[in-house]
């Protein structure tokens, strides 16, 4: 299991989304893209629930990407 609350880790996510979503205003990225982006980004967040943001690795990304890239459907 990993070493943080439910509840913090939830607390932290939605931080995270609202700050990129911020980030996303910044570039005029429209509100419909927004969603999507913060979709697959918290699907990643949690997927990698369990490995702070900051020690993620371009390999941890290439992992997820070959992940769901074999996944039936897309």
């Amino acid at each position: 299991m990993n070493d943080h609350s439910s509840t913090d880790y939830t607390d932290k996510v939605a931080l995270f989304s609202r700050n990129y979503k911020k980030i996303l205003e910044k570039y005029k990225i429209s509100e419909r893209t927004q969603s999507w982006y913060v979709r697959y980004v918290e699907a990643y967040l949690k997927h990698y629930n369990s490995v702070r943001l900051r020690t993620h690795s371009p390999e941890h990304l290439a992992a997820y990407f070959k992940r769901i890239g074999q996944q039936p459907g897309l």
